[in-house]
């Protein structure tokens, strides 16, 4: 539904597109859901993915395995084939083209190609794989104490822009 929606398709089974060029490339690509202008633009045999907002998985090729997930404006629009992503915010994820894995939560969060990592807060960024990062050096996602303990066991995050070691029991 739209000018140029689905336009190539030819075998893809199961697709819904809304908007202008929503999946307009697709030519194979099954089950996937594409709402607003030029959500999946590139998408040919990508299965199993959604992209809801303007540009949202715009240069999609192939991704798919358990499939994207791109909700908000250009969430996720440079991933070409990275597998199992999920971006939620305005500009989240959209520096990701081939890392896999990733979530992101928030305006503006960045995974880079990293995999595996969990991106919280408003400009979060990744840069590492499999990272759990909270909030920005310029917007905090809460204050941080220091105090001395000891333990054998620590788990490596970022907050708020800066590299901590959460103790555990």
């Amino acid at each position: 539904l739209g000018y140029n929606a689905l336009t190539a398709n030819t075998t893809g089974a199961s697709n819904v597109a809304v908007g202008t060029s929503a999946l307009a490339a697709n030519t194979t690509a099954s089950s996937n859901t594409a709402v607003g202008k030029e959500a999946m633009l590139s998408t040919t045999t990508g299965d199993s993915n959604t992209g809801i907002g303007k540009d949202s998985l715009r240069a999609n090729t192939t991704a798919d395995a358990e499939g994207a997930v791109a909700v908000g404006y250009a969430a996720l629009s440079a991933l070409t084939s990275g597998a199992s992503n999920t971006a939620v915010g305005y500009q989240t994820g959209n520096d990701i083209t081939i890392g896999s894995n990733n979530t992101s939560l928030g305006y503006n969060t960045q995974s880079g190609n990293f995999s595996g990592s969990t991106i919280l807060g408003v400009g979060a960024v990744s840069t590492a794989n499999n990272q759990f990062v909270v909030g920005s050096s310029g917007t905090n996602a809460g204050s941080v104490t220091a105090e001395v303990n000891t333990s054998a066991n620590v788990w490596n995050v970022v907050i708020n822009g800066v590299a901590r070691k959460i103790l555990l029991a």
